[in-house]
């Protein structure tokens, strides 16, 4: 039964199925194909009913339609079976061009698909700018798929071109290549040379410059000018007798003929010029020639009393042959030596005459005393003298004509003059003392040793025996030569001798501390050679003041640096007795002692003693003063000032004032020396060495006479002992300059070894002029000390500002570290500065 259920109901739905199945419309299935085969589309439509076909595509293709066979289906006509349809096409056909410079050169019609064939490669014209290349297409299509345009593509060149400057000659002056458009530079303006008739002025190029467009050639062009030349006529003598200016190839026309006047030697006559001349080509110096006739000439000589001796006439130019030397009789008086001719022989030039000349002599007297002899004397100040009812003067009053005694502070009377003393112990009678103060022995003036002013006064008072010409300094300070020197004392002694028949002494210049104007040792000695010279060749005597005024005495015999005082002049009064009485043979019984300066004690700067400590207005001729420095400050005087160290219980130099300076007192005790002291010269002389800082050693108990000795050191410091360096903290190293002291040692370990100094602990009264020094600046970011400044010996100290002076006294073997430093260089430092033992290493 079950299974009978199961049968109806399968049959009632295949009968419902297949009454469903025979209401609904017929449907076809229509199948679209490519050519190939292949589907494009399957659509399904109903029995007749219109439908709608897609259109297929194919590139390159125009699509024509659905085809059945031959027969084109488009779908409105509907289908009543499954039907295929095949896709029809025809291919699409295109153009390509090809264009240069936008004309077509060539254009194609293919079909879709084809092979574009290139044309044949294009070209394009140059222009004068630029030339052309072809590069290729601009379209890289080799099938043709669609329409296509292959546009040229060109590359440009610039064209370039040649400009060249030439002279008018062709010669190349500049020739350049480049670009089209260049600015064309012209040369500098050239030149061309002149010929003898023409000169040439540039006048600019050919043609206009401008840009460059094409090869050009610039051609320069010139005006010329005719040449004009100058020709003279002139004399022998460079005279111009004839000058004209005129243009080139002008006619030469000589002046009338020249004459030419006699001369000495010759007479001349015109014979005509030194060149043939037509036209004027150049400048041109025409010049006249004569020809000439020697003279003659007479020379004659004659004796004293003009009777003929010899007489012929000669040419121009001969040498005069002399006769025999002639005689002249002696008197009781005199005797007379033939010695020359008034004139020196000569070559003749014109008529002379010569006259035998003799020298007259006094029939020599023998003297043995100078008990009576007249003696005269031609001096500058150290020989003056002038008073008022003085029993001797100088002959000169006038204001600064003499310096004695207004000057000296030893000699006041004329009794304690040099030449005064020799007079008298001598018994001798003055003649003339013509002594000028500040006079030398050259110049024109009336004051000059050599002026007859002053030689024509030595006999006023009857002819002297003995003349003394003590001159000399001043002409040194003037910068006079030694041979201005020979000169005037060379005319001084023939005056004199023409003036009178006396023995003349020249006095040789003793040392002298002088330092004015130009007065200088080194002279002074060639000048005392020069008169021993002129002495020996005119039969003069010598007084030798430089055999005994020497340096290490002067002081004591000058009171100043030039002018002796009273011990001065008694000794220059027996070193001259001493000279006349040797010149005669007299015996000189006297004795001549010389006194010498002593020398310091070894470490000594100075020694002196101190006199009195009252009254020094009253004693200042005599005495040195020292004292406590609580009297009126004597402005004329040496004061050296003394002040007690309490630190290191040392008298030490603060202070030192020269004569002039005024000064106000701040110490335990002042040493004064007056400039009217009767041997300041001496005395101050013992002091020169003694700078500030000095020590002074006196006994403090000052009983006078006391003496002083002035010590080098610095008495202003404590000085610490001196440690030798521990070689193993700071060993010496080959190659390095130790530093063995620091912020002290100057004046006590320099000589053994090297300082070093702080900016701010030198002592800046002092000049360091005996030291090298090396300058040393920190730089922080180097950790090194560079050299900033060097100083070198001689020179005074600037204290310019920097770390650390590094002194090197000058006798030390070290200087050489000095001598190899560079500014700018640096330096390591090994070790510290401030224990006294260092290295310095120079790189």
């Amino acid at each position: 039964e079950e299974k009978m259920k199961k049968l109806l109901v399968i049959f009632i739905m295949v009968c419902s199925l297949l009454i469903i199945t025979s209401c609904k419309p017929k449907e076809y299935t229509v199948t679209l194909k490519f050519e190939d085969g292949s589907v494009f589309e399957t659509i399904t439509v109903k029995n007749g009913e219109s439908t709608v076909l897609n259109s297929a595509s194919k590139e390159g293709y125009t699509f024509n339609g659905w085809y059945l066979g031959t027969e084109l289906i488009d779908g409105s006509q509907g289908f009543t079976e499954n039907t295929e349809l095949v896709a029809k096409f025809t291919i699409n056909t295109y153009t390509y061009k090809f264009v240069v410079d936008g004309n077509v050169i060539k254009e194609t019609s293919a079909t879709y698909g084809s092979s574009i064939v290139l044309p044949e490669v294009p070209t394009k014209d140059a222009t004068v700018e630029n030339t052309y290349t072809f590069k290729g297409w601009d379209n890289t299509t080799t099938t043709l798929l669609k329409d296509e345009v292959f546009n040229a593509v060109f590359e440009s060149t610039t064209n370039q071109y040649t400009y060249k400057f030439v002279d008018d000659n062709g010669e190349i002056l500049k020739e350049v290549t480049a670009d089209y458009g260049t600015v064309i530079v012209a040369p500098s303006d050239p030149t061309k040379e002149a010929t003898a008739e023409y000169t040439y002025t540039f006048n600019g190029w050919d043609k206009e410059v401008g840009t460059l467009t094409e090869n050009v050639t610039f051609t320069a062009t010139y005006t010329e000018t005719k040449n004009q030349y100058i020709y003279k006529f002139v004399d022998d003598n460079g005279d111009v007798l004839k000058e004209e200016k005129a243009d080139y190839g002008t006619v030469i026309v000589a002046p009338s003929d020249p004459t030419k006047e006699a001369t000495a030697e010759y007479t001349f006559t015109f014979k005509g010029w030194n060149k043939d001349f037509t036209i004027l080509t150049q400048n041109v110096t025409i010049t006249a020639e004569y020809s000439k006739v020697k003279n003659q000439y007479t020379y004659k000589f004659i004796n004293f009393d003009d009777t003929l001796l010899k007489e012929e006439t000669v040419d121009y130019g001969t040498m005069p042959v002399a006769p025999e030397d002639p005689k002249k009789e002696a008197t009781a008086e005199f005797e007379y030596e033939f010695v020359g001719w008034d004139k020196d022989l000569s070559k003749v030039v014109e008529d002379v005459v010569y006259k035998a000349v003799f020298e007259e002599k006094k029939i020599a007297v023998e003297i043995t005393s100078l008990d009576g002899l007249k003696i005269s004397f031609l001096g500058d100040s150290i020989t003056t003298f002038y008073a008022a009812g003085s029993e001797m003067n100088s002959y000169y009053g006038g204001e600064n004509q003499f310096y004695y005694p207004r000057y000296s502070t030893s000699i006041k009377t004329v009794n304690l003059t040099w030449w005064y003393k020799l007079i008298k112990n001598n018994n001798m009678v003055l003649g003339i003392n013509n002594s000028w103060s500040g006079s030398q022995a050259c110049g024109s003036g009336n004051s000059a040793g050599q002026s007859d002013a002053r030689i024509n006064t030595l006999n006023e008072n009857g002819n002297p025996d003995i003349v003394i010409v003590y001159l000399g300094t001043n002409d040194i300070g003037s910068n006079r030569t030694t041979a201005d020197l020979d000169a005037a004392i060379t005319t001084i002694i023939n005056k004199i001798n023409k003036l009178c028949d006396a023995q003349i002494f020249l006095t040789t210049l003793g040392y002298s501390a002088y330092s004015g104007g130009s007065y200088t040792e080194a002279k002074r000695v060639e000048y005392n050679a020069k008169l021993r010279e002129i002495a020996s060749s005119k039969g003069c005597g010598i007084i030798p003041l430089d055999d005994y005024i020497v340096n290490d005495n002067y002081m004591i015999y000058l009171g100043d640096a030039l002018h002796y005082n009273a011990k001065g002049a008694e000794l220059l009064s027996l070193i001259s007795e001493k000279a006349i009485k040797d010149y005669y043979n007299i015996n000189f019984d006297k004795e001549i002692v010389v006194e010498h300066q002593e020398p310091l004690p070894d470490g000594a700067t100075g020694v002196i003693t101190a006199t009195t400590d009252s009254n020094f207005w009253g004693t200042y001729e005599t005495g040195v003063f020292l004292a406590p420095s609580t009297f009126d400050n004597p402005t004329f005087s040496l004061r050296i000032e003394i002040t007690k160290n309490s630190d290191n219980g040392k008298y030490y130099v603060t202070k030192i004032q020269k004569s002039g300076e005024s000064s106000s007192y701040a110490c335990d005790y002042v040493l004064v020396i007056s400039d009217s002291h009767k041997e300041a010269t001496a005395l101050k002389k013992l002091l020169e060495k003694v700078e500030v800082g000095n020590i002074v050693e006196f006994d403090e108990s000052i009983t006078f006479p006391v003496e002083l000795t002035f010590k080098e050191g610095d008495g202003n410091v404590v000085t610490p002992p001196v440690e030798e360096p521990d070689p193993e903290v700071n060993p010496p190293v080959e190659g390095q300059l130790h530093v063995g002291s620091y912020n002290t040692g100057v004046w006590t370990v320099y000589n053994t070894t090297v300082i070093a100094f702080s900016h701010e602990a030198m002592d800046k009264a002092s000049t360091y002029i005996n030291f090298y020094v090396i300058k040393l600046t920190y730089e922080e970011s180097l950790n090194k000390y560079k050299i900033t400044d060097l100083k070198t010996v001689d020179v005074a100290c600037d204290f310019a500002e920097c770390d650390y002076y590094i002194l090197i006294y000058r006798d030390l073997a070290e200087k050489t570290y000095f001598e190899n430093a560079t500014i700018g260089n640096y330096v390591t430092i090994n070790g510290d500065v401030t224990t006294g033992s260092c290295n310095i290493l120079f790189e």
